[in-house]
Order: structure tokens, then sequence, then C-alpha cells
């Protein structure tokens, strides 16, 4: 982070956001502070992200983090929102704004996140986005749902028993935060398995990946296939 910020808004609440660019843009330039406000595509590449949490797995932010970059990242949150307060965090979740928030608080969080990441350079490991990484077999299992496979399908395809592949996918829902099937199959269809799947440096390569996909989309042809 140089002289400059750019900033990220992840976010369908487009009042709100809007109003909360208004204060940080007035917030820099009386510090004169030039900012940039990235598309939420570009998160990854900003200094300062504001992300809507509504479920444990949009707070992984050490995931989505550039490797090597030490992002500032607030949790926007619902004023009745409490479940932060007596769970584990993201370690590099900066801070959290409420809706209903003051101007005055929202800028106080803002400086103490910025006196904190010039303070704080030891990089350290989060053993809670760790421990709410979806596995690769979770990954696999969740594929083939987006797909609209059957469990009878997917279980013979990974060579699983049936009961298996309803374990991963309980196993992932409760990782994410789902409590009914008709919420993950909405994530599912609006492509939320991108936001999860596991990062290079965690087994295969592109190459690898490549084949992988490769394969999985002969899978879904035949399947198709044999439906008809």
């Amino acid at each position: 982070m140089g002289n400059s910020l750019s900033l990220a808004f992840i976010d369908n609440d487009r009042f709100f956001i809007e109003g909360l660019q208004r204060v940080l843009l007035s917030y820099f330039a009386r510090r004169a502070i030039p900012v940039r406000l990235l598309d939420p595509a570009a998160a990854a590449q900003a200094d300062m992200v504001f992300q809507s949490v509504e479920r444990d797995w949009q707070a992984r932010f050490c995931l989505r983090a550039a490797e090597g970059g030490k992002q500032i990242n607030f949790s926007l949150r619902a004023p009745d929102d409490t479940r932060w307060r007596d769970k584990p965090r993201c370690i590099s979740e900066s801070g959290v704004i409420f809706r209903n928030d003051t101007i005055g608080l929202v800028l106080s969080r803002v400086e103490q996140a910025l006196a904190l990441q010039t303070s704080d350079s030891e990089a350290r490991r989060c053993y809670w986005c760790e421990r709410q990484r979806i596995t690769r077999r979770e990954q696999d299992v969740m594929r083939y749902l987006a797909w609209e496979m059957p469990p009878t399908a997917i279980a013979r395809y990974l060579a699983l028993s049936v009961k298996t592949v309803s374990n991963h996918k309980q196993a992932a829902m409760r990782k994410l935060g789902f409590k009914r099937n008709v919420d993950l199959y909405h994530w599912l269809r609006q492509g939320g398995l991108k936001t999860v799947e596991r990062s290079r440096g965690e087994g295969c390569g592109s190459g690898a990946r490549l084949g992988a996909g490769t394969a999985a989309a002969s899978i879904q042809q035949r399947h198709r296939a044999e439906e008809q």
C-alpha cells in the first residue's frame, strides 16, 4: 500500500454503498490521499475491501488476498448480526461496520485499521479459514450438485457410496453456513463455488486443473446422454 488507496465494495445495497463511498472519498480527500474505486471482481487487487457478510464463507478474507498483499478488510453486517462476537474469525478481518453505524464510528474504525496495518508486518496463519476450507472431495460433490446431478449419479462417478456423498454435502453446507438445500442450490447456480475453490498452492497446478475440468465436462456430457 503506497501513497494512494484502491477501494472495492461488495454489496447489493447500492444506496448504502453510495453513501459509504461518499463518506470515505471525502475523508481521504481531506488527507490528500488519492483513491481509486475498483470493480468488485477486482477486489483481490484492492488495498481496502468492504464486504457484505451474511454467511460465514463470505468472511474468509485471507483466501482472497493477493499473495504477499496486506489487504484491509471490513465486513458489512446487519445491526442485529452479533454472531461474530462469540465466534473465532478470519485474522484478515480488520473490523466490522454495521449498517446503522454513525459516520464518526465508521471513520474511527477505518483510522484504526490503517494504523494497525502500518504497524503489523508479521505474516500469520489463519486457523479459522483453514478449518472452514472446503476439501477437494467436497468441491467435487458440490460441482456435480451444481450440474443438478442426483446423488446416485455423483456416487457412481466418484466411486463413493450415496451416504458418503451426502456426508460431504452436509459438511460443505455446515462450513458455508447453509441450513436449507434451497439456499445451497441458489448459491451454486450463482457460481458460488468459484469463491471457495482451492488456491494454486494447495495441490494441483493449472495444467492439472485443466485436465480435471476436461474430465468433469466429459462426465457431465455422459450423464446427460444417460438421461436421454
